[in-house]
């Protein structure tokens, strides 16, 4: 079935606005994603789903402008030991971020790994998120698949200590960011992960989790202090048996500590 054209119109500004990434171990499943994409279109206020919220500043061709506020980084993990990962606006700032190596936890970068063709991410990857496109569709969740520049690979073999925390620092007023992260528990594993700061003018985040069976995920997510920025974002997961997945998501200042 083809498009409405003011569909079709809106897609093919928004694509026009896209640099392709279709070499890789990702290729195929970027490939599909953006057929998928095509198929269904941008989202808009006819859609059921979208009806009350107004999709039109995350499909525009660009990104509007959102003030950097230059507000200070919240202290979510107070005395815990945890290991950062820094993006501003969207890309990997390893200056500021800690070594990416841990006891239990392989840690790798999707813009930096793709022509590992035996890395483990590779049939994951896009799998959930194409999972998840029924019976409601995601047409945003597959625009990420398709055009993501980078994003965070974690796979967990065990108990991992450390807090892992993804740091994001917004400094661009006009940044346009898509991020796409895998997480992969095996069986028995456990890790609690911390996301906060400001990600971007306008951003498209896409995680896709698989959690084995007795693992135990725990996922942390601050938001909500820089207002004028607008947000996508989607989470896919596999869930073993008898294992523990847990979202919080904060608003405000919040801080956790040892005590």
């Amino acid at each position: 079935m083809a498009l409405p054209q003011v569909k079709l119109g809106a897609l093919e500004a928004r694509l026009s606005m896209m640099q392709p990434i279709d070499t890789g171990w990702s290729a195929s499943a970027r490939a599909a994603a953006l057929n998928t994409l095509k198929a269904m279109g941008l989202p808009d206020r006819r859609d059921e789903y979208w009806k009350y919220t107004n999709p039109a500043a995350l499909v525009a061709p660009e990104a509007a402008r959102a003030e950097v506020l230059g507000l200070p980084e919240a202290a979510l993990c107070g005395d815990l030991e945890r290991l950062k990962i820094v993006f501003v606006d969207g890309v990997f700032d390893p200056e500021a971020s800690d070594d990416l190596t841990g006891s239990g936890v392989q840690i790798d970068r999707l813009a930096a790994c793709q022509d590992l063709d035996l890395h483990w991410a590779k049939p994951v990857y896009g799998t959930l998120e194409a999972q998840g496109q029924a019976p409601v569709e995601r047409p945003l969740a597959a625009l990420n698949t398709a055009f993501a520049s980078d994003g965070v690979l974690i796979h967990v073999t065990a108990a991992v200590k450390p807090i892992l925390n993804i740091v994001y620092r917004h400094e661009d007023p006009l940044s346009d960011v898509m991020l796409h992260h895998l997480i992969k528990l095996e069986p028995n594993a456990s890790l609690t992960l911390v996301e906060n700061g400001p990600i971007a003018a306008r951003s498209n985040l896409v995680m896709e989790v698989e959690v084995a069976d007795q693992a135990q995920f725990h996922h942390i997510r601050a938001q909500g202090r820089d207002h004028e920025q607008r947000c996508s974002s989607s989470i896919f997961a596999s869930l073993g048996q008898k294992k523990r997945f847990q979202i919080i998501y904060l608003n405000g200042e919040w801080r956790f500590d040892s005590q």
